[in-house]
């Protein structure tokens, strides 16, 4: 992201699978947060193509050789994250 830049993009997921996969959005959607009420999840530290690819992987327990080639780092610090 450059400057003032604001990017927003919906990525759907099922909170059942998200919350399986990772104990940081366990807690968020069991919780009363405003993501548990709105059924959204804002991530403002990656880009919408790094988070599509961590979705994948939490769906699929895969992650492609050019996808780690291309997000390497970020899928890290997304796995760390949540």
């Amino acid at each position: 992201m450059k400057g003032n830049e604001i990017v927003l993009e919906r990525i759907p997921a099922h909170k059942f699978i998200l919350s399986l996969r990772s104990p940081v959005f366990k807690a968020m959607f069991a919780s009363p947060m405003w993501e548990s009420t709105m059924n959204e999840v804002y991530v403002a530290d990656m880009t919408a193509g790094v988070m599509r690819d961590f979705i994948s992987f939490l769906y699929t327990d895969h992650c492609d050789a050019g996808v780690l080639e291309k997000h390497a780092e970020p899928l890290l610090a997304a796995a760390c994250k949540y």
